[in-house]
């Protein structure tokens, strides 16, 4: 607000039109048309927007946009991705944001546009998911490093389950990062895996 001023105040829709005005720096009126939209989009977990937000806040209808597993579903099948990898990107996406929401809120949950990529999987986790995790987690790798291994449970006190993850303990044990090492295949329905696995349960 203390840059933008009146500006602000002229999206509102009772002062568009002339019915207010700001002076712009080379002296001309500005105001607001009726039939100009304004549309934008705003990371709930980004907190530097905070003042900006106070301002804007009342004057904009909010509709919230969570990650949407049946969206990243649809697109890595387009994409010609495997049901076993679909699989496995889907239940990631949904057990790590089940342990934030847990562990932070549903504002910091991760977006299913990072598991679009058709980049190696491991890569995504260690380049653009776990960064991200540490910095939600202030850095506290140990914290993370919990997190990633250890069963959690969701504030109702039901168990999160297991996100198949291995890390690389010896980048840990030499240098204190993480680093994601391998993940665990999810079996899938019908696949001769599984037909194998309930043969020799059998």
């Amino acid at each position: 607000s203390r840059v933008f001023g009146e500006l602000i105040a002229l999206i509102e829709t009772d002062k568009r039109n002339g019915k207010l005005t700001a002076t712009l720096p080379s002296g001309q009126p500005f105001t607001v048309p009726a039939n100009l939209f304004i549309i934008g989009t705003m990371n709930t977990a980004d907190k530097s927007i905070a003042l900006v937000d106070i301002a804007l806040r009342r004057r904009f209808e909010f509709v919230p946009l969570y990650p949407d597993t049946s969206i990243l579903e649809g697109v890595l099948e387009k994409k010609g991705f495997n049901e076993r990898d679909v699989k496995l990107r889907v239940n990631l996406l949904t057990t790590l944001n089940q342990i934030i929401r847990a562990k932070k809120s549903v504002d910091f949950e991760i977006g299913h546009s990072y598991f679009m990529e058709e980049h190696d999987l491991i890569d995504i986790l260690n380049k653009q998911v776990l960064p991200l995790l540490n910095e939600y987690f202030m850095y506290d790798l140990r914290r993370v490093k919990e997190i990633i291994e250890k069963p959690q449970k969701d504030r109702e006190g039901n168990s999160i389950a297991s996100l198949g993850i291995k890390l690389n303990h010896a980048v840990w044990k030499n240098r204190g990062l993480l680093e994601i090492e391998s993940l665990a295949a999810p079996k899938v329905k019908g696949s001769q895996e599984e037909e194998t696995q309930e043969s020799a349960e059998a």
